[in-house]
């Protein structure tokens, strides 16, 4: 049995891995989407399991619409500067986190501060409060 060399259009074996690696934090943010996320949002709001099955199918199917578009912006990123790539990084990064806040620490529905994460962030700042606002735990006038 003989080898073939690979093409042009086929990167070698031993650069394989370089390719996967770059998958393994998306690995890490996407895990807590489809294991824990849908255990949450059926216990606390009674969302059946059928329909946040289906809304993670959907995500998957825009998903797959929308890596080839994300990869083209990535290459003509990339042939811009390297400075361009990293702002959309830490944009990217930033929007991740914010999603991810608003999906885990949602208050809908709850009586309480505003929704998601800046209600939280809300809350957590008495100052900004609106008059007469004071949200459990953050210290209520005592009644006389």
């Amino acid at each position: 049995m003989s080898r073939t060399p690979p093409s042009d259009s086929q990167p070698a074996v031993r650069t394989g891995p370089g390719y996967g690696l770059l998958g393994l934090p998306l690995a890490f943010v996407a895990l807590p989407l489809y294991v824990h996320l849908p255990n949450v949002y059926a216990s606390r709001y009674g969302l059946p399991l059928p329909t946040l099955g289906g809304v993670l199918l959907l995500a998957r199917l825009f998903d797959a619409v929308t890596d080839p578009w994300l990869g083209r912006l990535g290459d003509r990123l990339f042939a811009r500067s390297p400075r361009h790539v990293l702002a959309a990084g830490a944009l990217a990064a930033v929007l991740l986190v914010l999603g991810m806040a608003l999906l885990f620490f949602s208050t809908v529905g709850e009586p309480g501060p505003p929704a998601g994460a800046a209600g939280h962030a809300h809350a957590d700042l008495p100052g900004l409060q609106p008059a007469g606002h004071h949200p459990p735990g953050l210290g209520r006038p005592a009644r006389r």
